[in-house]
């Protein structure tokens, strides 16, 4: 049962079944924020929110989602993540992006990122990959946009933090030979080097191929040692390697343009 109202205290006043007095906090402004927003007169809810306490706003702003206000409620939330999903929702990305470089979360870069490009702002997208250290997204991101410079920025930048995959695959689509041959090299992945050498720059083949064998030879056991033997330089046998002359004259062709 309702015993009453106090105004002052803005508390309401309750009696149970067993004659306990019991009181809940309710404030009155709230109350009349609230009907002015089902009656949508907003004029009439915009002077009233001047009375509502600040640490109340964020409760508003989920009533007013709830009621269809998007808009409102991002201008009324204090609430810093509820305000980020609100901009996404609305797509006001100029707001999340503000939110975001406050929060410095890599979860909100990449719903950013998301959301710019729904939007098509590649830019803004990249930006907010490279934040959240997204390097495949920003991979897929470069090739798709034909964008040289950012596949050659993601490959440094993958490079350096150890993204040696998608830093590979960046410089492998920029043409740059010599750096995806090093990576191999670097991280002692010989045998594929030999291959890829084989391929893209015949010339270097013989280098790979010593290091390859000293690798091997230093390595503990018979058939490791055996193997190192075993492996064929292309320049001192040539038979074994058909089509090798001719791929270093077209290497040396590819050169001189």
């Amino acid at each position: 049962m309702i015993l009453g109202y106090v105004h002052k205290d803005n508390r309401i006043y309750l009696c149970d079944k067993d004659h306990n007095i019991v009181s809940y906090k309710l404030l009155l402004s709230i109350l009349e924020y609230q009907t002015a927003v089902m009656r949508k007169d907003f004029d009439l809810a915009d002077k009233l929110l001047n009375k509502i306490p600040k640490e109340q706003r964020t409760r508003i702003a989920h009533f007013l989602e709830k009621q269809g206000f998007k808009k409102q409620a991002l201008a009324v939330s204090v609430d810093a993540e509820h305000r980020f999903e609100l901009a996404l929702n609305l797509g006001e990305l100029d707001i999340a992006y503000e939110l975001a470089k406050q929060a410095k979360s890599d979860e909100k870069w990449k719903q950013l990122s998301k959301a710019a490009n729904l939007k098509s702002n590649l830019l803004l997208a990249a930006e907010c990959m490279e934040r959240a250290r997204d390097y495949s997204g920003l991979l897929v991101l470069a090739s798709s946009s034909g964008s040289t410079h950012l596949m050659n920025k993601l490959a440094n930048d993958a490079h350096n933090e150890n993204e040696e995959n998608i830093s590979f695959f960046a410089y492998l689509l920029t043409g740059n030979i010599d750096a995806c041959l090093n990576i191999l090299i670097e991280n002692d992945r010989l045998p594929e080097a030999a291959f890829f050498a084989h391929t893209y720059c015949p010339t270097k083949v013989p280098l790979i191929v010593s290091q390859w064998r000293e690798k091997a030879r230093s390595l503990a056991g018979v058939n490791q040692k055996n193997v190192g033997e075993r492996l064929a330089d292309p320049i001192k046998y040539e038979n074994l390697f058909p089509g090798y002359g001719e791929s270093l004259v077209a290497e040396e062709g590819i050169q001189k343009k």
